[in-house]
Protein backbone atom coordinates (compact mmCIF):
# COMPACT_ATOMS: atom_id res chain seq x y z
CA UNK A 1 0.00 0.00 0.00
CA UNK A 2 1.16 3.49 -1.02
CA UNK A 3 2.49 5.76 1.28
CA UNK A 4 0.27 8.73 1.17
CA UNK A 5 1.92 11.88 2.33
CA UNK A 6 -0.41 15.09 3.35
CA UNK A 7 1.39 18.18 2.12
CA UNK A 8 0.62 21.34 4.11
CA UNK A 9 -0.17 23.98 1.19
CA UNK A 10 -1.86 27.00 0.73
CA UNK A 11 -3.14 29.26 -2.09
CA UNK A 12 -3.49 33.56 -1.63
CA UNK A 13 -2.60 36.30 -3.30
CA UNK A 14 0.52 37.75 -2.61
CA UNK A 15 0.90 41.16 -1.59
CA UNK A 16 4.01 42.93 -3.37
CA UNK A 17 5.16 46.26 -4.62
CA UNK A 18 2.62 46.90 -8.04
CA UNK A 19 5.22 46.99 -10.74
CA UNK A 20 2.71 49.19 -12.87
CA UNK A 21 1.91 51.94 -10.35
CA UNK A 22 4.27 51.43 -7.35
CA UNK A 23 1.62 51.36 -4.80
CA UNK A 24 1.65 48.64 -1.70
CA UNK A 25 -0.58 46.38 -2.39
CA UNK A 26 -1.44 45.62 1.05
CA UNK A 27 -4.73 46.11 1.27
CA UNK A 28 -5.62 45.63 -1.94
CA UNK A 29 -9.23 44.06 -2.75
CA UNK A 30 -10.30 40.86 -4.91
CA UNK A 31 -6.51 40.14 -5.64
CA UNK A 32 -6.09 43.52 -7.86
CA UNK A 33 -4.35 46.84 -7.66
CA UNK A 34 -6.52 49.87 -7.56
CA UNK A 35 -4.60 50.41 -11.09
CA UNK A 36 -5.84 47.02 -12.32
CA UNK A 37 -2.78 45.21 -11.97
CA UNK A 38 -3.53 41.65 -10.82
CA UNK A 39 -1.44 40.43 -7.85
CA UNK A 40 0.37 37.24 -8.12
CA UNK A 41 -1.97 34.16 -7.00
CA UNK A 42 0.60 31.94 -5.13
CA UNK A 43 0.81 28.40 -4.50
CA UNK A 44 2.38 28.18 -0.88
CA UNK A 45 4.37 25.01 0.45
CA UNK A 46 5.58 26.82 4.02
CA UNK A 47 8.91 26.06 6.15
CA UNK A 48 7.81 23.22 8.25
CA UNK A 49 6.33 21.06 5.33
CA UNK A 50 7.61 17.23 5.61
CA UNK A 51 9.61 16.37 2.45
CA UNK A 52 8.08 15.29 -0.56
CA UNK A 53 8.48 16.16 -4.10
CA UNK A 54 6.46 13.74 -6.13
CA UNK A 55 5.47 13.68 -9.28
CA UNK A 56 1.93 14.71 -7.98
CA UNK A 57 2.69 17.89 -6.38
CA UNK A 58 5.01 18.81 -9.10
CA UNK A 59 2.00 18.48 -11.50
CA UNK A 60 -0.35 20.21 -8.89
CA UNK A 61 2.54 23.25 -9.13
CA UNK A 62 1.96 23.20 -12.60
CA UNK A 63 -1.13 24.76 -12.69
CA UNK A 64 -0.48 27.97 -10.47
CA UNK A 65 1.56 30.93 -12.27
CA UNK A 66 2.98 31.59 -8.75
CA UNK A 67 5.06 29.95 -6.38
CA UNK A 68 6.19 30.23 -3.11
CA UNK A 69 8.69 27.57 -1.62
CA UNK A 70 10.13 27.63 1.32
CA UNK A 71 13.57 25.77 2.47
CA UNK A 72 14.07 22.47 1.15
CA UNK A 73 11.24 22.51 -1.29
CA UNK A 74 13.43 23.66 -3.43
CA UNK A 75 16.97 23.54 -2.32
CA UNK A 76 17.09 19.35 -1.58
CA UNK A 77 15.73 18.66 -5.21
CA UNK A 78 17.05 21.56 -7.22
CA UNK A 79 16.95 20.45 -10.57
CA UNK A 80 12.88 19.71 -10.39
CA UNK A 81 12.82 23.38 -10.42
CA UNK A 82 13.27 23.21 -13.77
CA UNK A 83 9.84 21.85 -14.36
CA UNK A 84 8.15 24.59 -13.29
CA UNK A 85 9.68 27.60 -15.50
CA UNK A 86 6.24 28.61 -16.28
CA UNK A 87 5.69 30.96 -13.12
CA UNK A 88 5.46 34.47 -13.71
CA UNK A 89 5.82 34.80 -9.62
CA UNK A 90 8.86 33.07 -7.74
CA UNK A 91 9.32 32.85 -3.96
CA UNK A 92 12.53 31.17 -2.75
CA UNK A 93 14.28 31.20 0.64
CA UNK A 94 17.12 29.46 2.47
CA UNK A 95 18.53 27.25 -0.36
CA UNK A 96 22.31 26.98 0.52
CA UNK A 97 23.13 26.09 -3.62
CA UNK A 98 20.65 28.59 -5.54
CA UNK A 99 22.69 30.47 -8.52
CA UNK A 100 20.88 32.64 -10.92
CA UNK A 101 21.80 29.32 -13.77
CA UNK A 102 19.15 27.59 -11.95
CA UNK A 103 16.48 29.95 -13.63
CA UNK A 104 17.33 29.41 -16.94
CA UNK A 105 14.48 29.30 -19.05
CA UNK A 106 12.00 30.95 -16.60
CA UNK A 107 11.18 33.60 -19.55
CA UNK A 108 8.02 34.44 -17.96
CA UNK A 109 9.08 35.33 -14.55
CA UNK A 110 7.77 38.71 -13.17
CA UNK A 111 8.53 38.92 -9.94
CA UNK A 112 11.59 37.88 -7.91
CA UNK A 113 11.65 37.50 -4.25
CA UNK A 114 14.59 35.42 -2.44
CA UNK A 115 15.76 35.78 1.17
CA UNK A 116 18.48 34.28 3.15
CA UNK A 117 20.36 32.61 0.40
CA UNK A 118 24.44 32.80 0.44
CA UNK A 119 23.93 34.61 -2.93
CA UNK A 120 27.98 36.45 -3.83
CA UNK A 121 26.31 38.07 -6.88
CA UNK A 122 23.30 38.69 -9.30
CA UNK A 123 25.13 37.02 -11.88
CA UNK A 124 22.79 35.78 -14.29
CA UNK A 125 19.81 37.82 -12.93
CA UNK A 126 19.93 40.09 -16.68
CA UNK A 127 19.07 36.85 -18.50
CA UNK A 128 15.23 37.08 -17.07
CA UNK A 129 13.71 39.05 -20.03
CA UNK A 130 10.20 40.22 -18.22
CA UNK A 131 11.60 40.62 -14.85
CA UNK A 132 10.13 43.56 -13.78
CA UNK A 133 10.55 43.30 -9.48
CA UNK A 134 13.38 41.95 -7.78
CA UNK A 135 13.10 41.27 -3.80
CA UNK A 136 16.47 40.14 -1.96
CA UNK A 137 16.70 39.96 2.16
CA UNK A 138 19.20 39.05 4.18
CA UNK A 139 21.38 37.64 1.63
CA UNK A 140 24.71 38.69 3.94
CA UNK A 141 27.22 37.21 1.40
CA UNK A 142 26.38 39.67 -1.45
CA UNK A 143 29.03 41.38 -2.70
CA UNK A 144 28.69 42.10 -6.34
CA UNK A 145 25.35 43.67 -7.65
CA UNK A 146 26.84 45.31 -10.85
CA UNK A 147 24.77 43.30 -13.30
CA UNK A 148 21.76 44.89 -12.24
CA UNK A 149 22.65 47.84 -14.71
CA UNK A 150 21.74 45.63 -17.06
CA UNK A 151 18.02 44.82 -16.06
CA UNK A 152 16.62 47.36 -18.89
CA UNK A 153 12.93 46.23 -17.76
CA UNK A 154 13.09 46.18 -13.88
CA UNK A 155 10.67 48.95 -12.26
CA UNK A 156 10.84 47.21 -8.56
CA UNK A 157 13.97 46.93 -6.63
CA UNK A 158 13.95 46.16 -2.86
CA UNK A 159 17.25 45.48 -0.63
CA UNK A 160 17.01 44.74 2.85
CA UNK A 161 19.38 43.79 5.66
CA UNK A 162 22.27 43.06 3.08
CA UNK A 163 25.80 44.16 3.26
CA UNK A 164 26.30 47.71 3.68
CA UNK A 165 28.83 47.94 0.66
CA UNK A 166 27.19 47.10 -2.10
CA UNK A 167 27.99 49.49 -5.21
CA UNK A 168 24.93 51.51 -5.66
CA UNK A 169 25.87 53.17 -8.42
CA UNK A 170 24.58 50.57 -10.42
CA UNK A 171 21.13 51.05 -9.09
CA UNK A 172 21.10 54.16 -10.50
CA UNK A 173 21.67 52.57 -14.00
CA UNK A 174 18.55 51.04 -13.85
CA UNK A 175 16.87 53.12 -16.07
CA UNK A 176 13.13 51.84 -16.08
CA UNK A 177 13.36 51.55 -12.34
CA UNK A 178 10.44 53.53 -10.68
CA UNK A 179 10.65 52.17 -6.94
CA UNK A 180 13.99 52.05 -5.07
CA UNK A 181 13.72 50.48 -1.29
CA UNK A 182 16.89 49.69 0.75
CA UNK A 183 17.03 48.96 4.21
CA UNK A 184 20.61 48.56 6.26
CA UNK A 185 22.80 50.26 8.60
CA UNK A 186 24.65 52.79 6.50
CA UNK A 187 25.09 54.19 2.77
CA UNK A 188 27.54 56.90 1.17
CA UNK A 189 24.93 58.95 -0.54
CA UNK A 190 22.20 59.48 -2.43
CA UNK A 191 23.77 60.56 -5.19
CA UNK A 192 23.09 57.91 -7.76
CA UNK A 193 19.23 58.59 -7.74
CA UNK A 194 19.88 61.42 -9.65
CA UNK A 195 20.17 59.18 -13.08
CA UNK A 196 16.49 57.34 -12.31
CA UNK A 197 14.63 59.89 -14.64
CA UNK A 198 11.65 57.33 -13.56
CA UNK A 199 11.74 56.91 -10.13
CA UNK A 200 8.54 57.71 -8.21
CA UNK A 201 9.04 56.25 -4.57
CA UNK A 202 12.54 56.20 -2.32
CA UNK A 203 12.66 54.70 0.77
CA UNK A 204 15.99 54.27 2.16
CA UNK A 205 16.18 52.81 5.91
CA UNK A 206 19.35 53.48 6.88
CA UNK A 207 22.05 55.89 7.44
CA UNK A 208 23.49 58.11 5.01
CA UNK A 209 26.83 59.39 5.05
CA UNK A 210 26.74 62.42 3.06
CA UNK A 211 23.74 64.69 4.03
CA UNK A 212 22.59 65.90 0.75
CA UNK A 213 19.17 65.19 -0.40
CA UNK A 214 18.37 63.95 -3.96
CA UNK A 215 17.83 66.84 -6.60
CA UNK A 216 14.63 66.03 -8.01
CA UNK A 217 15.82 68.18 -11.43
CA UNK A 218 14.64 65.73 -13.58
CA UNK A 219 13.01 63.36 -11.83
CA UNK A 220 9.25 62.42 -10.97
CA UNK A 221 9.90 61.45 -7.15
CA UNK A 222 6.87 61.48 -5.21
CA UNK A 223 7.52 59.65 -2.16
CA UNK A 224 10.50 60.00 -0.49
CA UNK A 225 11.25 57.75 2.78
CA UNK A 226 13.98 58.72 5.17
CA UNK A 227 15.89 58.17 7.92
CA UNK A 228 15.20 60.78 10.46
CA UNK A 229 18.87 60.80 12.03
CA UNK A 230 20.82 61.54 8.58
CA UNK A 231 19.49 64.60 7.57
CA UNK A 232 18.65 67.91 9.38
CA UNK A 233 15.16 69.73 9.90
CA UNK A 234 16.16 72.91 7.95
CA UNK A 235 17.04 70.74 4.80
CA UNK A 236 14.05 69.02 5.16
CA UNK A 237 11.99 71.67 5.14
CA UNK A 238 13.52 73.54 2.31
CA UNK A 239 12.70 70.26 0.09
CA UNK A 240 9.45 70.32 0.88
CA UNK A 241 8.56 73.70 0.21
CA UNK A 242 10.44 73.23 -3.60
CA UNK A 243 9.17 69.32 -4.18
CA UNK A 244 5.43 70.29 -2.72
CA UNK A 245 4.43 67.34 -5.49
CA UNK A 246 7.02 64.66 -3.01
CA UNK A 247 5.40 63.59 -0.07
CA UNK A 248 8.67 63.44 2.49
CA UNK A 249 7.81 61.00 5.38
CA UNK A 250 11.10 60.41 8.59
CA UNK A 251 10.87 57.40 10.04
Amino acid sequence: MKNETTIPSAEEHIPVVCPECFRSTFEAEDGRCSCGWELPYAFVVPYDAKWCLEAELVELMKKFDSLRLMGKYCGKNPERLSELSHVKYLYLSRWDGFSFEQLAGFDNLNVLELDYLRLGSLAGVCRLPLLRSLVFTECSGMADISELSECRNLSVLNMSLCKDELALQHVGMCGSLGYFKYEGREIPSLRFVSHLRKLRTLIINARVTDRRLPSAAGLCLRKLLLKKSSFDKEDLASYRAGHPECEVTLV
